[in-house]
């Protein structure tokens, strides 16, 4: 690890859901995840909570989300 914050695993909201959608493992900062969910999701807003991180100041380089 070079020293910077890494988050491990996040959580998702759509929408005005208080349901979480997780917790998706993201332990490599330099890897692109995919996720897919078991059933249908339309919202028009999502909220991207850490659960686990290495510490310090986090966030997410990208986020991309895509309909099948």
């Amino acid at each position: 690890e070079d020293g910077t914050s890494i988050v491990r695993s996040v959580q998702l909201f759509f929408g005005d859901s208080k349901t979480a959608v997780g917790p998706l493992m993201t332990p490599d900062p330099d890897e692109l995840y995919s996720f897919d969910f078991d059933s249908p999701v339309m919202a028009r807003t999502v909220r991207l909570e850490v659960l686990t991180s290495s510490g310090g100041n986090t966030g997410a380089k990208e986020g991309q989300f895509f309909a099948r």
